[in-house]
């Protein structure tokens, strides 16, 4: 466990973005530590104390599990999707949806979000985020101080005149500071359509098509 925390740490120090759910698959082994370690607090393995404290722990990990889940269905149908991600896949999907008609087994979209674009879009995905495109690197880091307020992704502006993808899909914030900015982009890509949702104006998801 020391070990992995240790390789996350160094990850982060050398760029790498880390999301809040990324550490998702650890839990239930962090769990276990810690249930761990108050045992062996206690002498006996039956003390009341050690397991009126192991029911408290194990309380708290559960409603802390329920608490993440949205009990009222959303848009997409989506019962069990975490509230903070709920939107962006339901809108990435309602984009692809839009764009399928023009795109070929051929055709490269390049986004963050592969995992909903994957799924719903024909065509390739260019992960600008190099989780499974290799060679992305030395794109990055981003600036902090180009991206727009409160966003924790911008995309290259080198990266997208380097590939040059037919299309580019993702929320607003990730070209704002960089592409919007970049005159090989505005020279070559026009915005082709946009997602919106009244309820938050402020998460377009935009699609970008090659001129």
């Amino acid at each position: 466990m020391t070990l992995i925390v240790l390789l996350y740490a160094a990850a982060g120090y050398h760029g790498v973005m880390f999301e809040g759910w990324y550490g998702t698959p650890y839990v239930p082994f962090m769990c276990v530590v810690l249930f761990t370690g108050v045992r062996g607090f206690f002498p006996r393995p039956t003390d009341t104390g050690a397991q009126a404290l192991l029911i408290i722990l194990g309380g708290i990990v559960i409603l802390g599990q329920i608490a993440q889940l949205q009990l009222s269905a959303s848009p997409g149908g989506h019962r069990f999707a975490p509230i903070f991600s709920d939107w962006r896949e339901d809108r990435f999907a309602a984009a692809c949806q839009i764009l399928n008609n023009r795109l070929s087994d051929t055709s490269v979209i390049a986004a963050t979000d592969i995992g909903t674009i994957g799924t719903y879009c024909r065509g390739r995905v260019l992960d600008t985020a190099g989780l499974v495109t290799p060679g992305l690197g030395h794109y990055y880091p981003v600036p902090r101080n180009v991206m727009a307020p409160g966003a924790i992704y911008a995309f290259p502006a080198k990266l997208i005149d380097d590939k040059k993808p037919d299309y580019i899909i993702a929320a607003r914030e990730n070209f704002e500071g960089t592409l919007f900015s970049d005159p090989y982009f505005l020279a070559h890509y026009t915005l082709f359509a946009q997602v919106s949702d009244v309820r938050n104006p402020d998460t377009d998801v935009l699609i970008y098509m090659r001129r």
